[in-house]
């Protein structure tokens, strides 16, 4: 068993009891599934221990649930939304990410439907305005850009309509 399988097992036994269907949604992933998976929860493994505290366990949880399906795709996009939200590139959500990564799915939950998790079509939506965003194209955002989007998120609706009319990338997936 790799360390990530590690931490996905240490996962499914606090699940188990408490979470049952996303246990079930987590066994039955695929391989690629699996890795997407671990891709997400290492990031709250910000000890190196290939196991999650209790805390790094709750937290874990608790971004899971904001997801409407623990499925492959989901959990690629999902990896690629907290890729913009690292800040350091270091694959970990540190104290000041994980709250940047909070506030942002936080405001952005609901605005493009009425309900409190994100489905695919939902995360290539917020994929496409971190990606906008992004004007050093570094695959993260900088300073400037969090500050812009922390703004710009106050208003949420606002800014959901403002991005459905002049992000490219939202107006893309919006036509399909």
């Amino acid at each position: 068993m790799s360390d990530s399988s590690a931490l996905i097992e240490s996962l499914l036994r606090t699940v188990a009891n408490d979470e049952p269907a996303m246990a079930r949604a987590i066994e039955s992933l695929d391989a690629q599934g699996r890795r997407e998976l671990e891709g997400v929860i290492a990031r709250f493994d910000v000890r190196d221990r290939e196991e999650l505290s209790r805390k790094e366990q709750v937290t874990a949880t608790g971004m899971l649930k904001r997801i409407r399906k623990i499925e492959t795709p989901t959990l690629e996009l999902y990896n690629k939304v907290l890729d913009y939200l690292d800040l350091n590139a270091s694959s970990k959500l540190e104290p000041a990410e994980l709250e940047l990564a909070v506030e942002v799915l936080d405001a952005f939950t609901g605005i493009a439907s009425d309900n409190e998790v994100y489905s695919e079509y939902e995360l290539e939506l917020l994929l496409a305005v971190l990606r906008n965003l992004d004007a050093s194209n570094t695959g993260r955002l900088e300073r400037d850009e969090r500050a812009r989007l922390r703004v710009r998120l106050e208003e949420p609706r606002v800014f959901w309509k403002d991005e459905q009319y002049s992000n490219p990338l939202v107006r893309e997936i919006l036509e399909r």
